[in-house]
């Protein structure tokens, strides 16, 4: 759909005003506009820790690592490089559920509602963030967020007195308070400058609302026609001239004020980075003196967890059931705490110790409440506090890190069993970037009881799968490390039998042979392809896309770093991709752009 259509199509969905629609392409409207945002209501509601005095700090007073940051340039800046990598065009990329919220909270306010706009977020290649640049707004979708606009802006003007919002009580429509207002909202919802032409358009379309209407009854319709504008419900791209490498375009600074506060907030950018953005003062050096200032605001720990709850595929949690006559344990608070568990492991590791991302596998510390120290048989510290505690667990203990974590262990079963083969290919794929096809079509890969058998253990099933040609090549790959984690049934409560039939955890990786989830979290946290495919995964999310053939030998180059120089350090990671040229940089435009 052109993106000419779409605007016109929200023309029309308000259906109180006409107005010509003249052929329009992403090229036009990102290569003539900038990303300019803030917020319409007092920022200190939102962000009372923001400071305009942050403006001039040095970077070294944000704890930034200037000898790092020297070499992360040099290195990001090496000819051979730049001049190999080609990187895609500019594109619209719809604003997720998630930051159409966020974007609503800071145009008007956190205590306005944010209706749900689809049913349920899609994920595709594994983010949602791809799935935003990717998928466009159908019709259908379109009538859903025209709904929601009515319902977002009925909400706002209730809990609001007008003459606030507008500043002043217009007597009628070419009252000079209302072209005020438009600039000022106007630049909030599209986070940009309109221009005059623009005004002028908002301008008309308010004038043929009130003939319909009369001014008292405008008002809805008129503010929800800026958010129903593509300039609201998309990341607009801009670039401009690269002197240096012609074959790549700069992303514009006010492009990168906005890309910079979705990537670490997933909000609209504030005062402090577009007044920077606008005054040309947002060079690669003060990049990472804001990205340091966006990670103290609260939002950046949800938002950097986001990509963890995503890669660890976290929210197949809220789809799971289990009987409550073969689990006991099993309850939605009990689902909810272990998500919960595993998020706090990652804000411990990322935010406080600043540690290697692998100890997230191999950590003997974790989080448990009420529910969890029942599913593990660990007491809680202070028995009088049933909330969540930190416990350091005993060497022997059969559990420590995310593989022996109930958020992984029942993530990664059927509703009923375990999968050995689930829980191998999660780890092949998510973990180590090992990809591993679907089965082949007609192919049986159900687990049946042979009755002439008698009992026995998934391990007993599985050696079949094995046996069989069309599947050994893949169940090679999965299932001796999915078996090493059979003592945790599908709920993830740990158990030595089968089926009355001892359990054997015996596993394999990388041609070592283990034993149990401890041995795989020890093999798998000395693995440095964990800490890379992490490193790859996140590129692919920040971006919002998957990578191009023309980025391979960057990425490799990219991993690398992380772990070698960055030591597997998150924030490191961080300061990394914001200096990386992905995320400064784009491919031309290639022709006139559909979306």
């Amino acid at each position: 759909m052109k993106i000419q259509n779409l605007i016109c199509q929200s023309l029309a969905l308000i259906s109180l005003f006409q107005q010509a629609c003249q052929p329009t392409t992403l090229q036009s409207i990102a290569g003539d506009q900038g990303i300019i945002s803030g917020t319409f209501i007092d920022r200190d509601l939102l962000n009372p820790q923001l400071d305009q005095n942050q403006f001039n700090q040095p970077t070294q007073d944000l704890g930034i690592d200037q000898d790092a940051m020297i070499r992360l340039d040099h290195g990001f800046h090496n000819n051979d490089l730049l001049q190999n990598l080609q990187l895609p065009e500019p594109r619209l990329k719809k604003l997720s559920q998630l930051r159409f919220c966020h974007s609503i909270a800071s145009l008007l306010g956190p205590d306005i509602l944010c209706p749900k706009i689809e049913a349920e977020e899609t994920y595709l290649y594994g983010f949602s963030t791809i799935s935003a640049s990717e998928l466009t707004i159908s019709p259908t979708l379109f009538e859903a967020y025209d709904q929601a606009s009515i319902d977002i802006i009925n909400d706002f003007l209730s809990k609001r007195n007008l003459s606030e919002i507008l500043g002043c009580t217009p007597s009628d429509v070419n009252d000079p308070c209302l072209e005020t207002f438009a600039k000022k909202f106007g630049k909030l919802a599209w986070r940009r400058s309109l221009s005059a032409d623009e005004i002028s358009e908002q301008l008309t379309l308010l004038r043929n609302i009130t003939s319909y209407v009369g001014l008292e009854n405008a008002w809805t319709d008129w503010m929800r026609s800026f958010i129903l504008s593509p300039f609201f419900l998309y990341q607009v791209e801009e670039i401009e001239e690269n002197q240096l490498q012609p074959h790549l375009k700069k992303f514009t600074q006010v492009t990168l004020a906005s890309k910079l506060s979705f990537l670490l907030l997933d909000s609209p950018p504030d005062e402090i980075l577009i007044d920077l953005a606008e005054q040309q003062r947002l060079t690669e050096a003060e990049l990472l003196v804001q990205a340091h200032r966006l990670l103290q605001d609260p939002r950046a720990k949800d938002a950097i967890l986001k990509y963890f709850e995503e890669a660890l595929q976290l929210q197949k949690l809220e789809k799971i059931e289990r009987d409550p006559n073969q689990f006991p344990l099993y309850s939605p608070e009990l689902i909810l705490s272990m998500k919960k568990e595993v998020l706090l492991n990652l804000q411990s590791i990322i935010f406080d110790e600043n540690d290697d991302i692998r100890a997230l596998i191999s950590s003997k510390k974790t989080w448990i409440d009420e529910q969890l120290s029942t599913l593990y048989s660990i007491p809680l510290p202070n028995a009088d506090d049933l909330n969540f505690q930190r416990v350091e667990l005993q060497a022997d203990f059969p559990r420590g890190g995310f593989l022996s974590s109930a958020a992984f262990l029942a993530g990664q079963s059927h509703r009923t069993i375990t999968s050995p083969t689930h829980r191998g290919k999660f780890i092949q794929q998510q973990l180590r970037c090992i990809d591993i096809p679907s089965p082949p079509p007609g192919v049986n890969t159900s687990l049946e009881s042979d009755e002439n058998i008698g009992p026995q253990t998934t391990r007993d099933k599985l050696s079949k799968h094995r046996e069989d040609g069309a599947c050994f090549a893949c169940h090679r790959l999965m299932d001796p490390i999915g078996l090493s984690l059979e003592n945790y049934d599908a709920l993830g409560m740990w158990r030595t039998v089968e089926n009355g039939l001892p359990i054997d955890a015996s596993g394999e990786v990388n041609q070592q042979t283990f034993f149990g989830a401890i041995g795989l979290a020890q093999e798998l946290s000395q693995d440095q392809s964990v800490g890379k495919c992490l490193s790859r995964q996140f590129y692919r999310y920040a971006n919002m896309r998957l990578e191009s053939e023309g980025e391979f030998a960057f990425l490799d180059y990219f991993e690398t770093l992380f772990a070698d120089q960055l030591q597997m350090r998150w924030l490191a990671l961080i300061d990394a991709f914001i200096l990386n040229p992905s995320f400064l940089y784009s491919g031309p435009f290639e022709t006139s752009v559909e979306q």
